[in-house]
């Protein structure tokens, strides 16, 4: 008698009853291993293959070549690539009618954004903060690039982020640590996406083929932490080690004369 043990969709594995096994899940994909003893089992029979599946409404997922930050990252990541993707295919051939092309490529898009966050908000994710400062009304900006010509990023005026909140107490610890950490240190970070008809989530891209070609999403930052060394406060350290060994030389220099 044998027993079927069923994984996800059209994966099944049956092992026999009158063997030992041992099943091993490593990185979400499942390995067997087993030892059969005694007679081997007849040879199972063939079975006709299932139909094949309905083509996906959403954009087809596109492999990154750096996969970065949590699962949920990645998908988002991959969503936007795709849609990039589709623009470029599209080329030329959507000068004569654009705007419905890329209406239609920004509703897939949006819908692949959404499968994405549908567990909740970003959560650590890794990203580089791109900008970091303080606009006219003195209040924190900040910008962290999640991939190439990707990012998050709280408003840069007061009229604009009214309703959201995004910009940044400059006398607070967060904005004072991302001061702190400059532009180009990596980081973790969690935050909040408003949500958007035509993108999902907020942007702050108003151009339409800017918009699926180098979104700037808009974020509500709660958290932010170094991913590695503080770059700031390392070289700050080798000033001071620097400063050291030449009053050092210079010391020694005076003490021979």
């Amino acid at each position: 008698m044998s027993e079927t043990t069923s994984w996800p969709r059209r994966r099944i594995l049956t092992l026999s009853a009158a063997g030992a096994a041992a099943l091993l899940l490593v990185g979400g994909g499942a390995f067997a291993a087993w030892s059969v003893l005694g007679q081997a089992e007849p040879a199972p029979q063939a079975v006709a293959p299932p139909a094949p599946a309905p083509a996906p409404v959403v954009l087809a997922p596109i492999e990154l070549p750096q996969k970065k930050g949590p699962a949920d990252q990645q998908a988002f990541l991959a969503a936007i690539e795709a849609g990039r993707a589709a623009l470029a295919k599209a080329g030329a051939a959507m000068e004569a009618d654009r705007a419905p092309q890329l209406e239609a490529i920004r509703a897939r898009r949006a819908q692949a954004l959404c499968t994405a966050l549908k567990d909740g908000p970003p959560h650590r994710w890794v990203g580089t903060i791109a900008q970091v400062g303080l606009n006219g009304d003195k209040r924190g900006t900040l910008t962290i690039q999640i991939a190439p010509g990707i990012s998050v990023k709280t408003w840069n005026t007061a009229p604009a982020d009214a309703g959201y909140d995004t910009l940044l107490d400059p006398k607070s610890v967060f904005f004072q640590g991302a001061d702190l950490f400059g532009r180009g240190q990596q980081v973790v970070f969690s935050g909040r996406f408003f949500p958007a008809q035509a993108d999902c989530v907020s942007l702050s891209t108003l151009n339409p083929a800017s918009a699926v070609a180098e979104p700037a999403f808009i974020m509500q930052f709660e958290e932010l932490r170094p991913l590695g060394p503080v770059k700031s406060l390392q070289a700050l350290n080798d000033g001071k080690s620097g400063e050291k060994a030449a009053k050092g030389d210079q010391t020694g220099s005076t003490a021979k004369h």
